[in-house]
């Protein structure tokens, strides 16, 4: 067996292992036992009313960031990222998460319009730049109060674990389409659920949560 082979049957294993013991018991100050469910898992994505959708305690489209670092915690980062010359988006970063069990980084993209965007940018206090090269705006602190106003438009999570196509499946199901953009990368398109997953054969894996009646944002980008 292959360091691979192996790898991808110990993490089978271990999420097997967590799908059977999904609930586990834990005694109330009474002395009973009581039934806790793990929560927070990435595939445990909450389907509501008018094409809405919560993921990991935060309601897409709804929630609004002060709402989602309530639920999430407060050890985030908050910036504008860009790339070369796009006008970025207003993101909060999560460096360290726990989804459930599950170890990744957390990525929180707030709703904003671009003349807004442009405002908050020109304002910004200091630029810096990331490992990748992308520019991080830091915000005055004048529009920190408005940005957390602001609707999370999307989740993304990119989990410590690698999901190969087995994890995929035995954890998310089959998905709606398949597409392949290049010879590393294809993606997973759940429409009902409003997630892509990026599946990367040589880099991490990467979740892209959206409310479902927002999904042509997603499968839109990759026509």
């Amino acid at each position: 067996m292959t360091p691979t082979m192996r790898r991808n049957t110990i993490i089978i294993l271990l999420l097997s292992a967590l799908a059977l013991y999904q609930y586990y018991q834990v005694t109330n100050q009474s002395g009973n036992d009581s039934t806790q469910a793990i929560e927070g898992l990435p595939w445990q994505i909450e389907l509501l009313p008018q094409g809405k959708s919560r993921v990991f305690g935060v309601v897409l489209g709804q929630s609004t960031m002060a709402d989602a670092f309530a639920v999430l915690g407060k050890d985030y980062e908050l910036a504008i990222i860009s790339m070369l010359d796009e006008q970025g988006a207003l993101e909060a970063y999560y460096p360290r998460y726990l989804a459930g069990v599950l170890t990744g980084k957390l990525i929180l993209a707030a709703q904003i319009d671009k003349t807004q965007l442009q405002a908050i940018r020109k304002r910004a206090t200091r630029i810096d730049y990331t490992g990748s090269g992308a520019k991080k705006f830091r915000l005055h602190q004048d529009d920190i109060a408005t940005a957390k106003s602001l609707p999370v438009a999307t989740i993304t999570f990119i989990p410590t674990t690698n999901f190969d196509e087995e994890i995929i499946m035995m954890r998310f199901g089959k998905p709606d389409r398949r597409i392949q953009t290049n010879d590393n990368t294809e993606h997973y398109l759940y429409r009902e659920r409003g997630l892509d997953i990026i599946h990367n054969k040589k880099g991490k894996e990467v979740l892209q949560y959206v409310a479902p009646s927002q999904f042509n944002r997603l499968s839109d980008a990759l026509n």
